[in-house]
């Protein structure tokens, strides 16, 4: 995979109805996901998540996850726009 620059990534987190940790993983080792980032976000406050000027050059994955169960799955609406790093 040649570099790219995440430049935003959107996530859309009113669907849940618990706070959230989010996650940001790479395939540091070529071959598993390790966890690089994670933050809390409170949902009262009713707000997305956006990481901004993150730099990959392997596959990633961002995870959203309820600090206590929900009860049911949610879809969560995501976004992410990159620039190739030369």
């Amino acid at each position: 995979m040649k570099p790219l620059k995440v430049l935003i990534q959107y996530l859309d987190l009113t669907a849940f109805v618990q706070n959230a940790i989010i996650r940001l993983y790479a395939k540091i080792d070529g071959t598993n996901y390790k966890e690089i980032d994670s933050t809390r976000r409170i949902v009262a406050d009713r707000k997305g998540f956006s990481a901004v000027d993150v730099a990959v050059d392997t596959d990633f994955k961002l995870t959203a996850q309820s600090i206590n169960a929900e009860g049911a799955v949610r879809d969560i609406p995501w976004r992410y726009i990159t620039e190739k790093v030369v």
